[in-house]
């Protein structure tokens, strides 16, 4: 049985059609289970077995072009990027893993490298932003609210976290004032009035202008107040002051005049050979030279001086003046001294000690520092060698 020509050519048509249609269909499965499996992986962060997909599609250029595998891919991989974007923003995941997911995505080289790279730069600086936040939110914590806005005012206008930055940032600024007017207020209030200026240079950022002023004005006042309570108090203690010296001067007149009436009684009772007598005190370490009669003795001069020493005491007694020289030289102390007069034996008045020289080796006076006799300065003992008679009585109590 022949087949003609055109049935024959028929059947062989129909065969490369059905032929054809199977493969077509064959690779559109693979097409459409490659794309679901690399949906499925990049979904899931499984960028290896993603890879290997990838990998597996390029190979074929009929799935790879004909099929739109490429389109898909790029599609697939924008969307998850657009997802790390999200997650980032949101805090889901950190910087450091974003970026390590943006490098397993460039290495597919089915994205734009530039593409992903932008995205990269863009997040790195969102990650600066939200560190300068994190930063600034720690230290608003710690109450350290002068560096947390310094840090927030650096962080450029228009950013993602814009709205929160501002919210934080007036917080800052209500606590940062409440906690500077209580602050300043309990400087106020222990009168440290001198830090209480500094502070307010410290946070003047805190306040208006006008406020500002206001505060460092009456700061001012109070300083004022307080320097006229402290010199009104000086200016009546001193006055407090003088009226205690006033008393104790009259108190001391009075006792120096009981003393001057009671020396004048002992006085009296002892016979005058001269108009002159002196009384030695050991307690006052003084010589009192006294001038007048048996029944009225006047103190004329009263000098401070230096009686003996512990175990080399001036003895006491009623003695005359009895002989006088302009100087003498001890070799037992190796000290002598101007204008002596003696009133018992070797017990003189007489100037400071000095050496060979004539120069003075101690100008004690006021308390004993003597060997035994009446110490006293140049100027006096020569006022007694020049003024003083012998025969003059001297009475050391």
């Amino acid at each position: 049985m022949k087949f003609k020509k055109p049935f024959i050519l028929t059947i062989v048509v129909v065969l490369i059609l059905s032929i054809s249609a199977g493969f077509i269909y064959n690779k559109n499965v693979q097409a459409s289970e490659l794309k679901t499996s690399l949906e499925n992986y990049i979904k899931n962060d499984e960028y290896t077995e993603a890879l290997n997909v990838i990998n597996k599609a390029s190979r074929d250029k009929i799935i790879s072009t004909a099929f739109g595998f490429n389109n898909a891919a790029k599609d697939i991989l924008t969307k998850h990027i657009d997802n790390l974007e999200k997650d980032y923003l949101e805090d889901k995941i950190n910087i450091s893993k974003l970026n390590s997911y943006l490098e397993e995505i460039m290495s597919f080289n089915i994205l734009d490298e530039n593409e992903i790279k932008s995205v990269k730069d863009e997040m790195s600086k969102e990650e600066v932003i939200k560190s300068s936040y994190r930063n600034s939110k720690e230290l608003y914590n710690n109450k350290e609210y002068k560096n947390a806005l310094k840090i927030l005012e650096g962080i450029p206008e228009g950013s993602r976290e814009n709205l929160e930055i501002e919210e934080l940032k007036d917080s800052i600024n209500k606590d940062y004032k409440e906690f500077s007017d209580k602050t300043l207020d309990g400087l106020i209030k222990d009168e440290k009035y001198k830090e209480g200026l500094n502070f307010l240079n410290e946070v003047k950022d805190v306040y208006t202008e006008t406020d500002w002023k206001e505060k460092v004005d009456n700061i001012n006042k109070l300083i004022d107040k307080k320097n006229e309570e402290i010199k009104k108090k000086k200016a009546e203690e001193e006055v407090r002051k003088k009226a205690e010296e006033a008393k104790k001067r009259e108190e001391e007149r009075k006792v120096e005049a009981a003393r001057a009436a009671s020396n004048n009684n002992t006085l009296a009772s002892e016979k005058s050979y001269t108009s002159y007598r002196i009384i030695v005190s050991l307690n006052e370490q003084l010589t009192k030279i006294f001038k007048g009669s048996e029944e009225n003795w006047e103190l004329i001069k009263s000098i401070n001086s230096s009686t003996g020493l512990p175990g080399a005491e001036t003895p006491k007694g009623t003695f005359r003046i009895s002989s006088r020289g302009n100087w003498f030289f001890s070799q037992k102390y190796q000290e002598g001294a101007k204008y002596w007069t003696s009133f018992y034996g070797n017990y003189l008045f007489h100037s400071f000690p000095m050496d060979r020289n004539k120069n003075i080796l101690d100008y004690t006076l006021g308390k004993p520092a003597s060997h035994g006799c009446v110490r006293m300065t140049v100027e006096d003992a020569k006022w007694i060698h020049d003024n003083i008679p012998n025969g003059t009585k001297v009475i050391v109590q």
